[in-house]
């Protein structure tokens, strides 16, 4: 059997008594057979092609496999354990933020309603008059209108406030409702 002509890296067993290249102690030697020759007269270690493929070094399909199985397993898991995260982060900054409208458009109707001299309500709509201009604040449009003179502009947008109403429980004191926000204010001026 002519087996001449190969080539195989063969890693040995034996081992060379001198220091490591990194000073380490003993490393192993690999030997390069490009021809069987040694073989054929009589080399006692006739190395095997499957217990050299066993040796060396790799990965396998099969372990390339599972390692890729395993990472995509923890990866679903932890994106679904984050989008969890941000769901909630997202519901929480929406609350947040209906929370804030309906404190801005209390605190600009109780301001504007401190220093009205007259207080008129009708339908969704107060007016603040005082000595020198009106203020009127109307719920039109799912949106709440703020109406100074010749001035006007939407404070909130669409459905941030689902409900706003006005009542005079005297004719000093203004009650506001929004939503399940409910403010009193007394009139200061005369």
């Amino acid at each position: 059997m002519n087996r001449t002509g190969l080539t195989r890296f063969v890693i040995g067993d034996n081992y060379r008594h001198s220091p490591s290249p990194k000073g380490r102690g003993m490393y192993r030697v690999a030997q390069i057979y490009t021809s069987f020759s040694l073989w054929e007269k009589g080399n006692e270690k006739k190395p095997t092609l499957a217990k050299n493929w066993m040796r060396a070094k790799g990965f396998t399909l099969i372990e390339t496999i599972v390692a890729i199985s395993l990472f995509s397993i923890i990866l679903i898991a932890s994106g679904s354990f984050l989008s969890g995260f941000v769901r909630s982060f997202k519901l929480t900054a929406n609350k947040s933020n209906s929370i804030q409208n309906k404190q801005l458009v209390s605190r600009n109707i109780v301001r504007d309603a401190r220093f009205a001299s007259k207080i008129q309500i009708t339908n969704k709509t107060i007016e603040l008059i005082k000595k020198d201009f009106t203020i009127s604040y109307t719920y039109k449009n799912n949106k709440v209108l703020r109406k100074e003179n010749n001035y006007s502009a939407y404070i909130t947008n669409d459905y941030e406030i689902k409900t706003l109403d006005f009542s005079l429980v005297n004719p000093r004191l203004l009650k506001v409702s929004m939503d399940n926000l409910t403010t009193e204010v007394f009139c200061r001026n005369e």
